[in-house]
């Protein structure tokens, strides 16, 4: 997870940086259902679906922008 930190931070382009934002949060919802399944208490994944959604809405506004950008599909 470290690693994907670094990589968003420090990511040389918008894809990269948006690949890892999404490897981190899909890492970070494993943990969470792991978490919730453990602890038998379905009140905890609450916080995860949010979290998946803003993560599916940011690639949909990264990829609108990158084909705004690069002048359509290729």
């Amino acid at each position: 997870m470290i690693l994907y930190a670094y990589r968003v931070f420090r990511g040389p382009t918008v894809p990269d940086v948006v690949l890892a934002l999404d490897t981190l949060v899909v890492d970070l919802v494993v943990i969470f259902m792991l978490v919730t399944l453990y602890y038998e208490n379905p009140y905890l994944a609450i916080g995860v679906i949010p979290l998946a959604s803003w993560v599916f809405l940011l690639d949909i506004a990264v990829a609108k922008y990158l084909i705004k950008v690069k002048g359509g599909r290729k």
